[in-house]
């Protein structure tokens, strides 16, 4: 599992602190998202994702994605999943099947961007492009938000991810290819190759830039706080 591949490198274990990273400000994330008076608390506007809400706005979705990390279900490992069944179905193409069983996992993860294309596809296939539809609503809403979270240039400005695997997916979004990884600090740095030289070809997104950066503070925060309760 990518998450455990952190374990590596980390010398010390991570507080439970608020704090502004890239554009990002934790203070307030927790603050809105722990407020039942406000329009962002958490449990309310998690409601409105899973019902797949068509007024949900860019603020809402960033108040979302990074608000789960206040939430006592957080876990940027088993979030990144899917169950074995889907996985089998969606590999066999039984999409009718995997459409259902995708459907359970998101309810218990809704955050999970990797599980979320591929119920783009199997509602595209087994119901229709309505539903389709509100799959990619709910991706590309919580994909915007992790893009406008930094510009991923530096470790000042670095996208920052609350799962390791969304650093793949964002990755993937940009359609690139990576020659090289490492990690300094709360950074994982992913060093690019050229886009000729990329495995995919004809993405209309753009990158650029030698290398690529993610902050993964809160995961290796919540990693920290695993490891200190042992």
């Amino acid at each position: 599992m990518r998450l455990l591949l952190l374990l590596a490198g980390l010398l010390f274990t991570f507080s439970a602190q608020a704090q502004k990273i890239s554009n990002v400000d934790f203070d307030e994330i927790k603050r809105e998202t722990t407020n039942p008076g406000s329009p962002y608390y958490f449990p309310k506007q998690l409601t409105r994702l899973q019902v797949s809400d068509s007024t949900l706005q860019a603020k809402d979705y960033h108040y979302l994605y990074y608000g789960q990390v206040f939430q006592s279900s957080y876990n940027p490992e088993g979030s990144s999943e899917a169950s074995e069944a889907f996985t089998k179905a969606f590999a066999a193409k039984q999409y009718r099947e995997a459409l259902a069983l995708g459907a359970k996992d998101l309810r218990a993860h809704p955050f999970n961007l990797r599980l979320n294309t591929e119920m783009i596809v199997c509602a595209s296939q087994a119901s229709g492009r309505r539903l389709a539809q509100r799959y990619a609503n709910r991706y590309f809403g919580l994909l915007r938000a992790l893009r406008g979270s930094g510009d991923g240039h530096s470790p000042a400005t670095a996208f920052v991810v609350v799962s390791v695997d969304d650093e793949y997916t964002l990755l993937g979004y940009f359609n690139l290819d990576y020659s090289g990884q490492s990690r300094a600090g709360t950074t994982d740095i992913f060093t690019l190759k050229p886009v000729a030289e990329a495995s995919a070809a004809g993405s209309q997104q753009h990158f650029e830039g030698r290398e690529i950066y993610f902050n993964v503070s809160q995961p290796l925060n919540y990693l920290g706080n695993q490891l200190r309760d042992k």
